[in-house]
């Protein structure tokens, strides 16, 4: 099936990270959306781009503090994510995965992860795969932020480099393990996948 972008992302809370990304996905052909930027230093570091925001997709935000709904056509609009998590900084006693990340898992399509350090690690060790096979990931084992996040940017530049129809074609075994993943978690999923990263250390 032929997708109409290339990237994707979708935020609502504004950080420098998210609007770096945003920034960089906005000459590209990518669907994205992000909210307004309230603080003035920020503003004028991203002039440009604030003057797009808020940039929504298909329906106004919702409160911050809650849950940002996606419709079920978004994320697989396009033949590459980007998610943008909750917190980006390391704690080596604390790793946070939200429903952006297993939102795309269950939409089947590949992604990067801005969040923190050794985010993909952790998902291989609750059992899901992700693509050093098709791209590098070593971003994932960046401590500093802003370091990562500039890693990511050159994986997108790459990825845009390539044939995208064809990456999507080469990680769909991945897709499809992480797919099986969640449905045999089924209901017990948000359960099972506490108990298992209070196990490890980062609840």
């Amino acid at each position: 099936k032929i997708k109409k972008y290339d990237f994707s992302s979708f935020n609502r809370r504004v950080t420098k990270s998210r609007l770096t990304i945003c920034e960089h996905l906005n000459n590209k052909n990518a669907l994205w959306s992000c909210g307004a930027i309230e603080d003035k230093d920020l503003y004028n570091e991203f002039s440009d781009l604030g003057q797009l925001l808020p940039k929504t997709v298909d329906a106004e935000f919702t409160a911050e503090g809650t849950g940002m709904k996606l419709s079920n056509w978004m994320i697989p609009s396009s033949y590459i994510h980007i998610i943008n998590e909750t917190f980006t900084f390391y704690n080596k006693n604390l790793l946070f995965l939200t429903e952006k990340t297993f939102d795309c898992i269950n939409a089947m399509t590949p992604f990067l992860i801005m969040g923190q350090p050794f985010s993909l690690k952790h998902l291989q060790d609750l059992g899901f795969k992700t693509f050093n096979e098709v791209w590098d990931e070593s971003y994932d084992e960046i401590i500093n932020t802003q370091d990562r996040l500039n890693e990511i940017l050159k994986i997108i530049n790459e990825l845009e480099k390539r044939d995208v129809k064809k990456v999507f074609s080469d990680t769909i075994p991945i897709l499809k393990h992480n797919r099986d993943v969640l449905e045999m978690h089924n209901s017990q999923f948000s359960v099972t996948i506490y108990n298992k990263l209070s196990n490890l250390g980062f609840i």
